[in-house]
């Protein structure tokens, strides 16, 4: 929390020097707890904990800038991110990461009031942040200040060292965020941060978005497999319908349960696709998805077999063991139609009756 870091605490720039440094903890020592006022500057006096403190603090702004900060977190405000048009870099993170922490802390009336677009939102303004972080622009914002200072110069490797420890702190943060969540809410913030990741590729670079989505298939792992069950035992009803009763009107209520189930297991599918796998789950459960289309075109339905597994080959369009197999259904079905009924499927389709149920 800002208000703990020693520059706060002491009211003092990060150009701030021993000399100033001693003055400020002697002088706000009769006004304050003088053990804090201790601590703060033996922090600052210390140049590998000092490069924490720097860190938590907004090495990239002036004084100007830094003084409208402190008078939002004095009066318990958010920080104005957009307003202040010089914050930037590690910075802007501090920033958000404040803002973060003022709303975990609220009432808890107010935290169950958090939605799940709500935490997606600030935790994608964090992980923009974040991305905009660059090694060698922190240690120069840094250095720029200890020389004014006078003091030790910050190397790379104590900075990425921190920079480590911060980055493991601000999951933690984020984390607690989520917990605020219902179950339902943690899958749309889930959904949306994996929806970021689908859009920029780039977000996963240097970001914690897909370690969070980790987390949520181990938090929500009941959740998820509960809907994988549901919408398997769907699909085995609709099995042994299949070659009974006409199915292309329950086929339009299955791709529904099946949009249902991606809301839950779309993350799930977005973060292994970027890594080059795919979840092992998941992809079972879409290949027992598929096996519908076999049985559909086995039922003479040949049509209405084309047609379901062209939406599957676009729902499930992230796993290529699933979508090799799909591709040849729609080769295989394409292939009947135009040998059986001499056109292609749309053809074919246009000349059914306009009473025909339609998937």
């Amino acid at each position: 929390m800002i208000r703990k870091n020693p520059f706060y605490i002491l009211d003092i720039p990060m150009s701030a020097g021993g000399r100033q440094i001693y003055a400020a903890a002697e002088e706000l020592s009769l006004l304050e707890d003088p053990a804090e006022c201790e601590d703060a500057a033996s922090t600052l006096i210390n140049p590998i904990k000092r490069l924490a403190a720097e860190l938590d603090w907004f090495p990239e702004c002036d004084e100007p800038v830094i003084s409208s900060i402190r008078e939002s977190v004095s009066s318990g405000k958010a920080v104005d991110v957009g307003g202040l048009s010089e914050i930037r870099g590690i910075s802007m993170v501090n920033a958000e990461v404040y803002n973060m922490q003022l709303r975990n802390g609220s009432s808890e009336a107010d935290a169950g009031a958090l939605s799940g677009a709500d935490a997606a939102r600030q935790i994608l303004a964090l992980d923009y942040a974040l991305r905009g972080c660059g090694l060698a622009d922190v240690l120069d914002a840094v250095n720029e200040k200890r020389r004014a200072a006078g003091i030790t110069l910050a190397d790379s490797a104590d900075l990425a060292a921190a920079l480590a420890d911060k980055r493991s702190r601000m999951v933690s943060e984020i984390t607690k965020m989520l917990t605020l969540l219902d179950d339902e809410e943690y899958v749309t913030a889930a959904s949306l941060m994996a929806e970021q990741l689908r859009e920029d590729p780039a977000s996963s670079v240097g970001s914690v978005l897909p370690g969070l989505i980790d987390r949520y298939e181990l938090q929500e792992q009941h959740l998820i497999q509960t809907q994988t069950e549901i919408l398997l035992k769907a699909a085995f009803r609709l099995e042994l319908l299949a070659m009974v009763f006409d199915i292309p009107g329950r086929l339009r209520e299955f791709t529904a349960r099946i949009e249902e189930w991606l809301r839950y297991v779309g993350p799930l599918i977005t973060v292994a696709a970027l890594r080059g796998t795919e979840n092992k789950m998941v992809a079972d459960a879409a290949m027992d998805v598929r096996d519908l289309v076999r049985i559909i075109s086995k039922a003479k339905y040949e049509l209405t077999a084309y047609k379901f597994a062209r939406i599957l080959r676009e729902y499930f369009a992230d796993m290529p063991s699933v979508t090799e197999v799909l591709d040849r259904d729609i080769e295989n079905a394409t292939s009947f139609i135009r040998n059986v009924y001499h056109k292609t499927p749309e053809e074919f389709e246009a000349r059914k009756w306009k009473g025909r149920s339609k998937i």
